[in-house]
């Protein structure tokens, strides 16, 4: 049975449990891309592991922003009113709700104001938020591009454009998920336990 979702799910965390990863053709060690220099001047692999670059700059607390899990190929592992979009999972390790308005995100880094948010998307605290890479925006929590099976890459960006966090995956299989292993964690896997708006289940 199919893993159903309402539209514009946002979820608070839960407790993960026991799940499969799957070995394949897909890419199970995503490269991410280059982020900010660091004290010393080399580059720093934007993969959760530096939250530096996350932190918006601004007087206030810092918001941190993972992109958690994505599916690239999604064909009837997870339903939203009876389609099946490929999507992706924001978590906000956090204590309080952040809101997306003014963020930007892309799946051409080149791009990164590709589509931009606006106050109907929010991350709860210590929460998820699924975004539904449809191919079209019309819909509620819907984007304007779709995720590539073949990999590509995936970023989401602050309001003055800074990243927030950026990734590369590589080719992967129908209704497998790429997902950190821990959710906010510098590790990622491919699993069968797809398990948008809930905390990650990966073994």
């Amino acid at each position: 049975m199919p893993f159903r979702l309402l539209l514009f799910l946002t979820l608070s965390a839960c407790a993960p449990s026991g799940g499969t990863v799957v070995e394949g053709d897909a890419q199970t060690d995503p490269t991410s891309v280059a982020g900010p220099e660091d004290a010393e001047g080399d580059t720093a692999p934007d993969t959760g592991e530096d939250t530096g670059h996350n932190a918006v700059p601004n007087d206030g607390p810092p918001v941190v922003l993972f992109i958690n899990e994505l599916m690239a190929a999604n064909d009837g592992a997870v339903e939203v009113d009876g389609e099946t979009p490929d999507w992706f999972e924001l978590y906000n390790p956090g204590a309080a709700e952040v809101s997306l308005a003014g963020f930007t995100v892309t799946d051409d880094l080149d791009e990164p104001g590709k589509v931009v948010l606006d106050e109907t998307f929010l991350v709860p605290a210590e929460g998820f938020l699924v975004l539904f890479a449809s191919g079209d925006s019309a819909p509620s929590g819907h984007l304007s591009f779709k995720l590539s099976s073949e990999g590509e890459a995936l970023g989401i960006y602050f309001p003055n454009g800074s990243p927030a966090d950026r990734v590369e995956f590589g080719a992967i299989s129908d209704n497998l998920a790429l997902a950190r292993t821990t959710d906010g964690g510098p590790d990622w896997a491919v699993t069968a336990v797809p398990t948008p708006g809930e905390a990650n289940v990966v073994d």
